[in-house]
C-alpha cells in the first residue's frame, strides 16, 4: 500500500511539474514553398516525384492489377489477390485496399508533379535544368495519370498543386487525353 502511495505521488509531482519550458519549439525550422524555387528544393522534387513511380515496379500488387485475369497469366499458387482478379471472383470489389493503394500513391505522385510544375520556371535554375526537370515533372504526371485511365477510367484531372481536399468530376477519356497532349505539348523542350 505504500508502495502505491509513493507512487501516486511520484505520478503526480511529475505531472504537475510538466512540460512547460523545455518542449517550446520556438526556434522550430518551417519549410515553404520557396524552398522549391532552390536548385537543392527542384532536385528533390524531382526525386520525390519519381519515388511514385515505385508503386507499380514489381512485386504482387501491380502484377495483380496488369497480369491476372489474361492469357499472359493463368493461375498462380500465391497471392491474395487470385480469386478476385485472377477467376473475376465474387471477391472482386471496388473497395479493395490495392485499387484504393494505387488511387493514392498516383494522386500523391500528381500532387508532387504539380507544385514541382509551378515553381520550377520561377527557380534559380539554369535555363537548360529549368526545361529538363519541368520535362520530367510533366512525363511523371502523365504516366500516372495514363496508368490511373487505364485502371479507373473516368477519373479528375488536377493539374495545380495544392494542400487542400478538392473533389472534382471525372472527365471522359477523349477529353482528358486532348487536355493532357496540349499541356504536354506547351513546353518546348529545344
Amino acid at each position: 500500500m505504500k508502495a502505491i502511495k509513493i507512487f501516486m505521488i511520484m505520478a503526480l509531482s511529475s505531472a504537475l511539474a510538466g512540460c512547460s519550458d523545455w518542449l517550446s519549439e520556438d526556434g522550430a525550422p518551417k519549410l515553404t514553398y520557396d524552398y522549391y524555387e532552390t536548385k537543392e528544393g527542384v532536385d528533390a522534387a524531382v526525386v520525390s516525384a519519381y519515388s511514385y513511380l515505385r508503386w507499380g515496379c514489381g512485386g504482387e500488387r501491380f502484377d495483380v492489377l496488369t497480369e491476372m485475369g489474361t492469357d499472359l497469366f493463368i493461375a498462380g499458387s500465391d497471392g491474395n489477390y487470385k480469386a478476385s482478379f485472377n477467376m473475376y471472383g465474387t471477391q472482386l470489389n471496388p473497395d479493395l485496399d490495392i485499387l484504393d493503394k494505387m488511387w493514392e500513391n498516383h494522386y500523391k505522385g500528381i500532387g508532387t508533379a504539380n507544385i514541382g510544375l509551378e515553381r520550377i520556371l520561377n527557380s534559380e535554375l539554369s535555363e537548360s535544368d529549368k526545361k529538363q526537370s519541368y520535362a520530367e515533372m510533366l512525363f511523371i504526371r502523365a504516366f500516372l495519370y495514363f496508368d490511373l485511365v487505364q485502371q479507373f477510367g473516368r477519373i479528375p484531372l488536377v493539374t495545380k498543386g495544392s494542400l487542400e481536399v478538392r473533389t472534382l468530376r471525372g472527365l471522359r477519356l477523349k477529353r482528358f487525353t486532348n487536355r493532357l497532349l496540349r499541356i504536354c505539348g506547351s513546353v518546348p523542350l529545344t
